[in-house]
C-alpha cells in the first residue's frame, strides 16, 4: 500500500523544484525570506490564514514576485497555505519554517558535492533523476523527495 502524500509535503516539493531552477542569488533571497519569518516575526504570514494576516501574506508574495520569481511566489503561497491549516502558535510556524530551510540548504549542499565529484552542476548532476525536465528529484540519503509521476532510483 502506497503512502499518501500529506499536502504540506507536496506543496514542500514544489517549492523545492522551483527553488532547484533559480540561480544562487534568488535562491539566496527565498532562504533570507524564510528565515525572517522563522526568526524576525510572529508567524503572521502562516497563522491565521483566512482572516488578519492578509497584509503579512501580501508583502510576502509581492517580495517574492519581485525579488525571486512568480513561480517561487506561488509555490510558496500554496506552502504557506498549508501550514496554516496546521500551524496555531509562532514556535511551531518557526519550526516547520527551519526544517524546510534545512531542506534548502541540503540540497544546495549536495549539489555542489556532487558537481565538485562529477563535473556537473544542478538538474544535470547524477543526485537527479528525471523523467520530467521541470521535475527534479533530490536524493538525500535515504530520503527522496519526488514527484508522484518520477520512479526512486533503484
Amino acid at each position: 500500500m502506497k503512502d499518501k502524500k500529506m499536502p504540506r509535503q507536496i506543496a514542500s516539493e514544489k517549492l523545492l523544484a522551483v527553488y532547484a531552477e533559480l540561480a544562487p542569488s534568488k535562491r539566496d533571497l527565498l532562504q533570507e525570506t524564510l528565515l525572517r519569518h522563522a526568526f524576525l516575526s510572529n508567524g503572521e504570514a502562516y497563522i491565521e490564514w483566512a482572516d488578519g494576516n492578509e497584509c503579512y501574506r501580501g508583502a510576502s508574495c509581492i517580495g517574492l514576485m519581485e525579488d525571486v520569481s512568480l513561480d517561487a511566489a506561488h509555490a510558496w503561497f500554496v506552502w504557506a497555505a498549508e501550514i496554516s491549516t496546521e500551524s496555531s502558535s509562532v514556535g511551531i510556524v518557526r519550526e516547520i519554517v527551519l526544517e524546510f530551510v534545512g531542506e534548502l540548504v541540503s540540497f544546495r549542499f549536495l549539489e555542489r558535492f556532487q558537481s565538485q565529484a562529477t563535473g556537473q552542476v544542478g538538474l544535470e548532476a547524477p543526485h537527479f533523476r528525471l523523467s520530467d525536465p521541470s521535475r527534479p528529484v533530490l536524493l538525500r540519503g535515504t530520503h527522496v523527495l519526488r514527484k508522484s509521476s518520477i520512479k526512486p532510483l533503484v
